[in-house]
Order: structure tokens, then C-alpha cells, then sequence
């Protein structure tokens, strides 16, 4: 098995062959024929074939290689690409958790020094989660099934009942509901189950605990086409909710049309910006503790079809823009003309960058006539913790709020200041 390693959004020339890159692109384009991909496609990319992984010829059997925003594991034949963060593989995982995409379960049983990939994590965490729900039984549930049956139950149809007397059959066609574990929720566990037991990325024994899992859901039909939509907990099935919030993940990061075993290969992606960009702003939210609304907001320009969506907008005194990658020292130029846009077109003076660093970097404040930038990066690095690096970012968005309110206040007093007389 051979093994080569990318780091999401860059780009590796890569030795392959003409089937492993077809391959490639093959695995990338059903991946993309998922909703949850399409739906996050730039306008300007919709003209290109729908794929999510690059693979360009870069000479004799050379290939360049780029999954952008993604994590996780590609396997094709014997090879096996492991798509790693941009930064710290806990660091990732803890703002998943905090955006709430992911749930907070012991990460005890998946060790997170010596994890290659987020799939293997996210299929431990799944299994631990249904090896709960299953020592506490499965739910049952009502479902609409239709029979020929010799005895009446539920509704009796006419006509293909008569039909069925004219072809010589003493049966009743009988359209009534059952009351058995074959249910959407559990439909969504046994399939996300079954994806986990037969990846070749796994190692054998979270295989053989997610089939050991299998044979104690018996009775379970196969995934039906409405079943994700369909599968929500409610009240009386409140337990499901972490397995199945895994479940999901899974099944729709590895494409629900990649079987398993299939020439094409096998894939597991999970977008990270979004996830990334709801932690940074939950925690900003809580940092401020209610002094200001924190929220995502747009605002249409008028006479075009454009608008402006800052990731974070602070009440009415602030903007924010979140940057899933590490500080390189200075200003992207792109970054700040996107930043200095957005508090224009809000009307404020104050922009903050939110992104990543590690320890020593010094971002400045830098001024653009009348809209002032700043920076605030979580720390990630070997030295710091994910929740050392929440503390002090939240340190940092609260010493930032500070100097918003002040120079707000100063501008205030300076507007209703009385002119001074001179003689």
C-alpha cells in the first residue's frame, strides 16, 4: 500500500498512472454530485466539470494534485491520499465540535497524536456513539407497507384486490402501517455502518466492531432515497442525535454513490471552512457575552445583482471576515480590499481579521482612510491547546470590543463637543 500525504487547498505533483488519475477524478466528480458539495460551489465555478479533487498532467506519469477546503482520506486501488488540515489536527476537531457540526463525545477512544486522517476519528467516534444506542435497544417506528395479504389489515384497495380474485388469487391487497425497527433513523445508522465496515482506509478492528455493530441491527432495510432528509429525532429519540449527527457525516462525505469495493475507489471528504468559520464566530459570540449582537448578515447593493456577506457583523460598529488559514506575517492583499469593501459598504469604521497563527507572530493595525484593521488569530502550534487557544482568543476579541467601544465613544463626544470661542 502506498501512502502520499496533501495539505488541503495546496497543490502535489504526485507520481500516478493514467487509471489512478482518471480514477481521481472520477471519485471527485461523484462526490460532487452530492447536494451537500453543489450547494457550496463558487458561481464562477459552475461552468467547469463538478469535481472536487484536481488532478492536472504535470508531465510523464506526473500529476498535480489539489483537494481544496476538504480533509480525510482517498483510497484508490493501493494507493491511499491523506488530505490533512491546514492546521493542527485537534485544533480543526475542537472548532468542529464548537461549531456544533460535530458532537461532544469522549475522544478518548480515538488517539489524537497518532490519528493519520480524520476518517479514521470520525468513524470511532461514530461507532462509540451506536455502541451506546445499541446497549439501550434501538427505537421502533410506524412505517406504510403495502401487501397481498389472506387475512384484512389496514385499508383494503379495490381494484388490484379484484384483479387479484379475477387472476384466480384469494388474496386482499392491503395498504396498513407496521410497528418495527425499520425506520429512517435507523436506515441512516446501519448504512453510515456499513460504509465504516467496508473501507479499505480503516483499520481491521473498527471494520470488525462496525460489523459486529451490523449483526445487532437486523430487521433494517437499505438506505432509502428520502431517509437522511426523513431521519430527525424528536422527543422520544433525543438519544439518536449523536450517532446520527456522525451518520450523516459520513454518508454524505463519502457520496452515497461510491460503493465500496468499486473500481472508482473510495473517498471520504469533509468540508472545512464552513464548519471552521460558525467555531470562530461561536466563540467570538460568547467572548462578548451579549455586549453586541454577533451574527452573518448581507447587505444588497443597489443597481447590481451583488452583495456583501462578511462572516461576522458586530451590531453596527464592526465587521469581521474569518481567514481558515495561518497568518504569513503581512497582509493578502486580497484579504484587506475584502475587509476594507465590507466596512464600507456596512458603513463602519472597524474591520477584524480572524484567522489562524502560531506563537510570535505580531499582526498590525493597519488603516485605510477611514477604516481602521485589526487581527485576531487563534493560536496553533505544539506549545498551546485547543482550549488554552479559546481562552486567549476570546482574551483577544475582548480587548479588540475595548477599543471599538472606546473610539465609538470618543467620536460621540468629539460630534457633540461645543465649538471653542477665541477672542
Amino acid at each position: 500500500m502506498r501512502i502520499e500525504r496533501l495539505v488541503e487547498s495546496r497543490g502535489a505533483v504526485l507520481d500516478l498512472s493514467l487509471d489512478e488519475a482518471a480514477a481521481l477524478l472520477e471519485v471527485g466528480r461523484r462526490l460532487a454530485s452530492q447536494d451537500r458539495w453543489l450547494r457550496r460551489r463558487e458561481p464562477e465555478e459552475s461552468a467547469t466539470p463538478a469535481s472536487v479533487i484536481e488532478c492536472i498532467p504535470f508531465g510523464h506519469r506526473r500529476w498535480s494534485v489539489r483537494v481544496p477546503n476538504a480533509v480525510g482520506v482517498i483510497h484508490i486501488e493501493d494507493l491511499h491520499l491523506v488530505v490533512e488540515p491546514k492546521i493542527p489536527l485537534r485544533h480543526l476537531l475542537y472548532l468542529f465540535e464548537r461549531s456544533g457540526a460535530f458532537p461532544r463525545i469522549d475522544t478518548s477512544t480515538a488517539n489524537l497524536s497518532t490519528a493519520e486522517s480524520l476518517w479514521p476519528l470520525v468513524a470511532a467516534w461514530f461507532l462509540v456513539a451506536l455502541e451506546r444506542l445499541l446497549r439501550g435497544g434501538l427505537s421502533s417506528g410506524y412505517r406504510e407497507t403495502r401487501d397481498e395479504l389472506k387475512v384484512a389489515r389496514g385499508r383494503i384497495a379495490p381494484a388490484p384486490t379484484s384483479r387479484a380474485f379475477m387472476k384466480g388469487r384469494v388474496l386482499l391487497d392491503c395498504e396498513y402501517e407496521d410497528f418495527d425497527v425499520d425506520t429512517p433513523l435507523n436506515r441512516v445508522l446501519k448504512a453510515a455502518g456499513m460504509a465504516v465496515a467496508g473501507s479499505a482506509a480503516l483499520d481491521w478492528d473498527l471494520r470488525r466492531r462496525a460489523t459486529r455493530a451490523m449483526n445487532h441491527m437486523e430487521g433494517i432495510g437499505r438506505l432509502g432515497p428520502n431517509d437522511l432528509a426523513a431521519a430527525r429525532p424528536e422527543r422520544h429519540t433525543s438519544r439518536y442525535a449523536a450517532p446520527l449527527q456522525l451518520a450523516k457525516h459520513i454518508l454524505l462525505a463519502t457520496g452515497r454513490g461510491i460503493e465500496i469495493g468499486e473500481e472508482h475507489g473510495y473517498a471520504f471528504l469533509i468540508r472545512t471552512p464552513d464548519m471552521v468559520e460558525e467555531g470562530l464566530r461561536r466563540v467570538a459570540g460568547e467572548a462578548l457575552g451579549g455586549r453586541v449582537a454577533v451574527a452573518k448578515r448581507t447587505w444588497f447593493l443597489r443597481g447590481s445583482h451583488h452583495s456583501l456577506t462578511p462572516d461576522i457583523v458586530f451590531g453596527n460598529m464592526a465587521v469581521g471576515d474569518v481567514k481558515y488559514k495561518l497568518w504569513a506575517g503581512d497582509w493578502d492583499r486580497s484579504d484587506l480590499y475584502q475587509l476594507v469593501t465590507f466596512a464600507t459598504g456596512f458603513g463602519v469604521t472597524e474591520g477584524l481579521r480572524l484567522g489562524f497563527a502560531t506563537v510570535g507572530s505580531s499582526p498590525q493595525t493597519v488603516h485605510v482612510g477611514p477604516v481602521r484593521l485589526s487581527v485576531c488569530d487563534w493560536l496553533c502550534d505544539g506549545t498551546v491547546g485547543p482550549p488554552d487557544a479559546e481562552r486567549r482568543f476570546a482574551s483577544a476579541i475582548q480587548e479588540w470590543w475595548g477599543r471599538v467601544e472606546a473610539a465609538s465613544s470618543e467620536d460621540v463626544n468629539y460630534a457633540g463637543a461645543e465649538p471653542t470661542r477665541t477672542s
